[in-house]
């Protein structure tokens, strides 16, 4: 009995010490299994933390260590973060896709989607747009939130002039991330280019009202704001926005030029010569002529010829191939050659009446009509001069003011003298009374005056 009861207990002795070393080893296995996950989070850290930090290389080498000991998506995916870094964007789509393509089974959707992002982006750096919009289309596949997808895909469809497709997009995003002021700015430009300017106006100041703490790019939403408002012909509004920058040295001139124009088709004349003259000194070459190019359509439009033409003499010297200044040059070229035509084309009417009664020698014995655009003097019962005062030809709608001025004095056998220098156009040639009136233009027109006023 003591025999068994000693084998009994070493029997028992054997048993737990199996069990104890069994336990041993399970633990020395744990340890030795957790030594190894915090090894490799102690890598990954560390490859993160070189990444973070700008060292691309060095970020490289870690991973490429860590490839060696074990292929891992994480390995792979550093690797490929690492070439990115450096700018070797084919290298990154290879190790990225071979991420995608070797654990796919193993990975989270969110992370699948990023991973499809980011090869997105770098075929975007290569200008593989095709690619790039095929791997941000797979993306939202597996996450049709994601943001960087959204936009990014947006921003293809818009250089692509897909407007359409990158409205779609990005008013998803706009409900997705609301305070996304570059979506709401791109969302403004896409509506604006298919003349949606209501919404592009409404996703401009949305953008605006965010924290924009780029100055650059608040600026130039505020010139497209500007260029919707003109564009809704809501000039003042337009000018609103822009008169603050007239005091940025880095927008100044460009802002200047919007207002003018705005100021124009508001039809501000007044305005437009009064700041065209205050700030053009303060302009260079490069916008100078373009400033003395709407300060002489503002003169025009004032019916001081005269002030445009030599307005836009000086846009042309500068400039020449600005706008239309090479026509307006050879069409003005005759009033240019002949100064002492300047008189005929004054604003003042005293100074006219001075060139036609003293210069001309005409003797008149009457002022039948005198209007902005044309004057009718009668030399005698059978003689009429009329003189268009326009610089540009004489239409049928200002003929028939001409003729309507002239219903209780005008008869069958009276001469009537049309001066207009620049001629008439096609549609006054079927006028009843354009066919008895005798035109002078042109080279006569020079002619009938020049012999006059060298006797």
């Amino acid at each position: 009995m003591v025999f068994n009861f000693l084998v009994s207990g070493t029997v028992m002795n054997i048993f737990y010490l199996i069990l104890i070393a069994a336990g041993i080893f399970l633990i020395a296995l744990g340890v030795s299994f957790l030594y190894k996950i915090y090894k490799s989070r102690q890598r990954v850290i560390a490859i993160e933390d070189e990444i973070n930090a700008g060292r691309y290389q060095s970020a490289l080498d870690l991973s490429t260590e860590f490839f060696k000991e074990k292929r891992s998506f994480i390995a792979y995916y550093y690797i490929a973060r690492s070439c990115e870094g450096l700018k070797d964007y084919s290298k990154a789509i290879k190790y990225y896709e071979d991420a995608i393509n070797y654990f796919s089974g193993e990975i989270k959707k969110s992370m699948k989607a990023e991973v499809l992002i980011r090869i997105g982006d770098m075929y975007n750096h290569n200008k593989d747009y095709v690619m790039a919009s095929g791997n941000y289309m797979l993306a939202l596949q597996e996450n049709p939130a994601a943001i960087r997808a959204l936009y990014q895909l947006s921003f293809i469809y818009y250089n692509s002039k897909n407007y359409q497709k990158a409205i779609s997009n990005l008013e998803k995003l706009a409900i997705i991330k609301t305070d996304f002021w570059e979506a709401l700015s791109l969302l403004g430009k896409a509506y604006n280019e298919i003349g949606g300017y209501r919404k592009a106006a409404y996703y401009f100041e949305s953008a605006l009202k965010l924290s924009i703490n780029d100055n650059l790019e608040r600026n130039n939403i505020n010139f497209r704001l500007a260029e919707v408002y003109s564009n809704l012909k809501n000039y003042k509004a337009s000018i609103n926005i822009l008169k603050p920058l007239l005091n940025n040295n880095d927008y100044f001139e460009e802002s200047l030029l919007k207002i003018l124009k705005n100021l124009i088709l508001d039809n501000q004349i007044k305005e437009t010569i009064k700041i065209s003259m205050t700030y053009m000194d303060k302009l260079s070459n490069k916008y100078k002529d373009q400033c003395l190019y709407i300060l002489g359509r503002a003169y025009f439009d004032q019916g001081e010829y005269l002030s445009a033409i030599d307005a836009w003499v000086k846009a042309f010297q500068i400039n020449p191939d600005y706008a239309d200044l090479r026509e307006l040059m050879t069409k003005y070229k005759i009033l240019l050659d002949n100064p002492l035509l300047e008189d005929y084309y004054s604003k003042e009417e005293s100074i006219f009446n001075d060139f036609i009664f003293n210069y001309l020698r005409l003797h008149i014995s009457q002022i039948i009509s005198s209007e902005k655009s044309f004057k009718i003097f009668r030399e005698s019962n059978s003689k009429m001069h009329i003189f268009f005062r326009n610089p540009f030809a004489m239409n049928s709608s200002d003929l028939k003011q001409t003729e309507e001025a002239l219903l209780h004095e005008y008869t069958s056998n009276m001469v009537c003298l049309l001066y207009t220098l620049f001629g008439t156009t096609q549609d006054c040639k079927d006028n009843g009374f354009y066919k008895q009136a005798q035109e002078i233009s042109g080279d006569q027109f020079v002619m009938v005056f020049l012999k006059k006023i060298n006797k």
